[in-house]
Order: C-alpha cells, then structure tokens, then sequence
C-alpha cells in the first residue's frame, strides 16, 4: 500500500502543471497574501477581505483534526490547498464559518479518515480535495456551488450523495452531475460498473471525471457528448478501448494519459481539437483515424501509432 501510494504521488506530480489553472481557481482566496502565524503559535493563515484562511501549522495536529472557527478575531472562511501531505488524521472538523476548502486541501494525509461532514456554508471544493482519502460516504452540501476536478479521487466512494436542495449539482445512481445533466462532473473512484453507460443527453464529461479509476474497463459515450475534459480518464489503467461518437469536437489535454491497458481510441472527423499528451504514457495505444482528418495529422506530429478506418 505504502509503494502504491508513493508511484501514485509521483504520477501525481507531473500532472502540477496541467492543473496549475485549475487549482488557482479553486484555492481559498488571499492565499497569495503574507502568511502569518496566529498568537497561539499552532497555525498558519493568511488574510482577504472574508477573513483568514489556514495554510498550514506549526505542531502536527492530532488524529481528531479540529479547525478553530477564527484566528487572533478573524473568522476562518479557508482551508488552504495543500495544507499538509505528513499527517496522519483520522476525524476532521469544519466550522460552519468556512466557504472554502482548497484544492488537494486534505490530499495524501488522509487515508485513516473514512467519513466528513462538509457545512452547510462551504460553497467551494477544490481539484483533489479529498485525495486518497479513504472516504466511504459525502454528500455535497446544498450551499456548493463550484466543484473542482474529481475532489475525492483516489479513495473508495462507489457513490457521491447530494444534498436535495442544491442548485447546481445532483446526482444520478449516485455519480455526479450538474443540475442540468449536461456535465458528468466526478465518476466515484471505486465503483466498479462495466460497462459505464454515460446518460444521453449529457454534453460534456469534465475535468478529470474518471480520472485515476482502477475498476472502469469499458465505456459507453453516447451520440451527443461533445468535450471529453481535461485529465478526464487519466490513470485509468484497466480501460481497454474507447470509441468517440461523431459529436465529440474536443479531446482534453492528458485525457486518456497513463491508461496503461488502452489499446485503441476511435476518433471521428468531428474531433478538432486534441490536447497534450492527451495519449501519453500510453505504450500499447493505437488511434483508429479517417484519412485526412485532424487526427491522423495530429497522430503524426505526436509520433502516436494510428490506422485508419474501415466502413
């Protein structure tokens, strides 16, 4: 487990980059501010205009993690992204002053927690806010607004539960989706359905959605799906083969990245657009192209093996 957990953070670093937008958007604001630490000694916080937001500490906090709901008089509205990847907890509680929990906030430390209660006033999760958290059960709260890429990756959910009243997201047999079913927005790490039938009328499969699942081997995509996401099936070692319907216009970048088993990708003409590495680290991969088209030009500029294909 411990050298499983190693491989996967150097996998995870060489994704930084890609994500460096992503997690910019979903980090607790003002963490770009002076870092301070408050008059207890214990934690590290920077300051915006809602208040202040953790960014790390001095003493390794005990197993029972427990925020304070303000800092020397200010309220604490953040959990910073990266806060810590050394600890070892296995309870964590968020006052009901926090907005925010930044993206890859709990990622790594987490692996003994295996539930959390998110507050009714987060309104922002961050990118891999949960990552390799052991969690067996969330529910994304009616005040979440904004959810970055695949926040509990790693762990083993096989079901994402919503609060009834949320504006923006819900669920459907418990994998996650906007309001309006048009963005499949997190597939649940650990669950197992082969294969998976994404819901027509869906648009878009969003960043990072399958990213790093293990048991997925086979999925369907129906006519209809126009943008497979950045990251969307990255490490996704056990999917075998893909086939794009002629709706899809966009292929995301690293989005089939490091699926170790994928042997083939069938790509329409409508596809005009393929992000980097959007193949990569894939050794076995052959993308099934039509002659003349976006794909086999950008098989040739990425040394990528392609065949075209038959009626």
């Amino acid at each position: 487990m411990r050298n499983d957990l190693m491989n996967r953070k150097l996998l995870f670093g060489k994704v930084t980059g890609i994500l460096a937008v992503l997690l910019v958007l979903f980090m607790a604001a003002g963490v770009a501010g002076e870092e301070r630490t408050n008059s207890s000694g214990q934690w590290k916080y920077v300051l915006d205009e809602a208040g202040a937001t953790i960014t790390g500490y001095e003493e390794e906090p005990a197993e029972d993690l427990v925020f304070p709901s303000e800092l020397d008089g200010y309220p604490v509205t953040g959990i910073g992204r990266w806060l810590s990847d050394d600890i070892y907890v296995t309870s964590v509680t968020i006052p009901d002053s926090v907005t925010s929990i930044g993206a890859n906030a709990f990622a790594w430390y987490c692996t003994g927690l295996t539930s959390i209660t998110i507050p009714d006033s987060v309104t922002s999760i961050g990118t891999s806010a949960f990552y390799y958290c052991d969690l067996t059960s969330v529910t994304i709260p009616a005040g979440v607004t904004r959810i970055g890429g695949n926040p509990f990756e790693g762990g083993p959910l096989t079901s994402i539960d919503v609060a009834a009243n949320n504006p923006v997201y819900e669920q459907i047999d418990g994998v996650l989706f906007d309001k309006h079913q048009k963005t499949l927005v997190t597939y649940p790490h650990a669950r197992t359905t082969n294969p998976y039938t994404i819901p027509e009328g869906v648009l878009r499969v969003g960043d990072m959605a399958f990213s790093n699942n293990a048991g997925l081997t086979s999925v369907i995509i129906p006519n209809g799906v126009t943008s497979i996401g950045d990251m969307a099936f990255w490490g996704c070692v056990n999917l075998d083969s893909v086939t794009l319907p002629d709706s899809v216009t966009r292929i995301g970048d690293m989005a089939f990245n490091e699926c170790d088993k994928l042997t083939s990708v069938t790509i329409p003409d409508s596809v005009v657009s393929i992000g980097e590495e959007a193949f990569g680290w894939n050794s076995e991969v052959t993308i099934i192209v039509n002659e003349d088209s976006y794909a086999e030009q950008y098989a040739i500029e990425n040394d990528i093996p392609y065949v075209f294909a038959t009626e």
